[in-house]
């Protein structure tokens, strides 16, 4: 095993712009470094607090080197051109990869590095340091296994962008990688047996930075219902807010919602007075108390909610956010509405449905016991340690 001593250091990379995809790397990353190893990570300067928060150094990017300034740009070119994404469109993967190398090679130099970890998103430059510094690297996944073998294979398990953009962009670099650890329950993932070698499912990864819980959360009342929506913002991913509060307002619960940075916490025209608007709060304070999450699909969200034992009610709404919503319910754990149907009637009846569903407690308690069983973290880090030796 390589110790702190032997001034060898394990480089991450993170990019805020991936939303749920950091959490899990930052979980494998800070798990390294209580095992003995020396972990540094290179992120952008809206994630150095988080990164320090988690007991890891940070090397910060400039500010242009932001991964959304080329990322977002490429996907606005996209939808300004009427143009379908497809092999032949520029990686901003990759261009990011290129772009930061040379800023970032003489520090990361210095630190003596034995491996790189990488989220997906940090993939493209992973690739890059690994093939300069010639040592191996380890993709954390944060979800279900992606490989497209067959030309439709998995297309049923993305929105149409997120479909071609894993396909075209991430998937021809993350299949470089040296080990990739996916950070999900087999048994969610179809209990897949036929992985590629060098890729593990090591179960889900739990990292969430602290916060407070407002006090109205604890003052006594109806049951809560946790609204959340994702720390990347998509596009009018607000209607999923809106659409729970109408219908949750006329019930006897009450309803916490929690948006990302760039949401725009006043999307509610008018607050009721039995729904409380935050932001960051971590989940594994609120969920244990909540009798539904109403979520994007996110795959962190629901891991989570499975670990409290919560009900979901899924409304997908891009990215790999079908495929995970999918898996959910196949597990019996999810009802899911349809992004096209997001509406109030819709979700009015999907909630009465789901909160007398007495199967999917049943569901809930099965797989969080199971859970509660398994060492991810342990079984992450140990796959991390066997890949250097």
């Amino acid at each position: 095993m390589m110790q702190k001593g032997e001034n060898k250091t394990i480089v991450g990379i993170v990019s805020a712009c991936g939303g749920g995809d950091w959490p899990p790397l930052l979980a494998v990353a800070a798990g390294l470094q209580q095992r003995g190893h020396g972990v540094a990570m290179i992120c952008e300067r809206s994630l150095v607090a988080t990164v320090r928060r988690a007991g890891l150094a940070a090397l910060c990017l400039p500010d242009e080197l932001e991964l959304g300034k080329i990322f977002n740009p490429a996907i606005r070119r996209l939808w300004q051109n009427h143009r379908q994404l497809d092999r032949n469109c520029p990686n901003p993967f990759t261009q990011w990869a290129e772009l930061v190398k040379p800023v970032v090679a003489e520090r990361v130099r210095r630190l003596s590095p034995c491996c790189f970890l990488s989220s997906l998103f940090g993939a493209g430059l992973a690739r890059v340091l690994a093939a300069e510094f010639a040592v191996p690297w380890c993709l954390v996944n944060p979800g279900f296994y992606f490989g497209f073998r067959t030309t439709e294979e998995g297309s049923d398990d993305f929105s149409p962008l997120g479909y071609r953009m894993y396909r075209y962009w991430l998937s021809p670099v993350v299949l470089h990688s040296d080990l990739a650890l996916h950070a999900t329950d087999r048994l969610f993932d179809g209990n897949k047996r036929d992985l590629p070698p060098g890729n593990i499912y090591c179960g889900p990864l739990f990292w969430e930075a602290s916060g407070a819980v407002p006090q109205a959360f604890f003052e006594p009342g109806h049951p809560w219902v946790l609204v959340s929506l994702s720390m990347a913002a998509q596009e009018n991913d607000e209607q999923i807010v809106k659409a729970a509060v109408s219908a949750l307002v006329k019930m006897e619960l009450r309803v916490l919602v929690t948006v990302g940075r760039r949401h725009d916490r006043r999307m509610l025209k008018a607050v009721p007075e039995n729904v409380l608007v935050c932001g960051y709060i971590p989940h594994s304070l609120v969920m244990p108390e909540c009798r539904l999450v109403i979520s994007h699909g996110g795959h962190g969200t629901v891991m989570k909610a499975i670990r409290y034992r919560t009900p979901l009610l899924l409304v997908p709404w891009g990215r790999d956010q079908p495929g995970v919503s999918r898996r959910a319910r196949a597990m019996g754990v999810a009802g899911l509405v349809a992004r096209t149907e997001c509406n109030e009637s819709s979700l009015a009846a999907a909630i009465a449905t789901i909160l007398d569903d007495g199967e999917i407690r049943k569901k809930l308690l099965q797989h969080s016991v199971r859970f509660g069983g398994e060492d991810s973290l342990d079984a992450a880090c140990r796959a991390v340690q066997d890949m250097l030796g």
